[in-house]
């Protein structure tokens, strides 16, 4: 079985003017196992067919990610951005699949000196 270590992105929706909300993001870094690693991608009605992930990552939980797995937006799993579809919480392990590739908020990077 793989294993796998990255990140996780969480969100925070916080009023950033009046009337005005957005998810801020944050990443935490989780260490885990890939129980089930398979691709799939459907056409519908794009000439292109998009890319989705049909694979599963089983991560140690922590008391952070117990608190807060319904704030899961995405993880990074093989150089990309995948978007969290569900979360089994079987402690003490979450268990996620993963859907298409993300494209919404990402945490900000720090800037190089």
């Amino acid at each position: 079985m793989a294993q796998f270590y990255g990140e996780i992105g969480f969100a925070d929706t916080v009023e950033t003017a009046p009337g005005v909300w957005e998810d801020v993001i944050i990443e935490k870094k989780f260490r885990g196992d890939v129980p089930r690693n398979s691709a799939r991608s459907s056409s519908g009605d794009n000439v292109i067919p998009d890319p989705s992930q049909g694979s599963r990552v089983r991560l140690v939980g922590t008391k952070y990610a117990f608190a807060n797995a319904r704030k899961m937006r995405y993880i990074r799993f093989e150089g990309e951005l995948w978007t969290i579809e569900n979360i089994e919480i079987a402690r003490p392990r979450l268990e996620i699949g993963m859907g298409e590739i993300y494209d919404g908020p990402t945490a900000p990077t720090p800037d190089a000196p």
